[in-house]
């Protein structure tokens, strides 16, 4: 996270303070995190702050779920990429490009703390589902990827 003004940073330490017999992981560098709120953080809650590449990619692969929320439509989520290419679920604001984009292993939420809550406990409910969801959409978007890749390469092989 960026603790930018798109992110419902309040609404989801909200979403933790009401899940307390879970653990949750905020990245992102405090230096733009509100006072308030990290002042106010449950105790169930980590700050990460910035972290270097290879400690975030540890910690992203060993999440049992990541929950990347935006209130505007039409932004595209970095933070859900980085999910779904370390085969990770996601929850997502519910919006239509993020709803085509991320069409499975993915749980939709109005950014409201009470349907945070229930997307966490459907995620520990039927987490081997979403597991198998998330992996079978990055293994449909690396061969869209490559069938890209091998359009793009005979267009240069013709062209040449």
């Amino acid at each position: 996270g960026t603790f930018a003004s798109d992110e419902p940073t309040a609404e989801v330490l909200e979403a933790c303070r009401r899940l307390p017999d879970w653990h949750f992981y905020v990245t992102g560098s405090l230096k733009k995190a509100p006072r308030n709120l990290v002042e106010q953080v449950p105790p169930n809650v980590t700050f990460t702050d910035f972290m270097a590449r290879p400690n975030y990619v540890g910690l992203v692969q060993a999440m049992d779920g990541a929950i990347v929320l935006v209130k505007n439509d039409n932004v595209m989520q970095r933070g859900a990429y980085e999910a779904m290419s370390w085969a990770v679920p996601i929850v997502t604001s519910d919006w239509p490009l993020l709803r085509e984009t991320f069409c499975r292993g993915t749980l939709f939420v109005d950014n409201s703390p009470e349907q945070i809550v229930g997307a966490v406990r459907q995620f520990v409910e039927r987490q081997e589902f979403f597991r198998s969801e998330i992996r079978r959409l990055q293994e449909e978007r690396a061969a869209r990827w490559e069938a890209e890749i091998a359009r793009i390469n005979r267009f240069l092989a013709e062209a040449s």
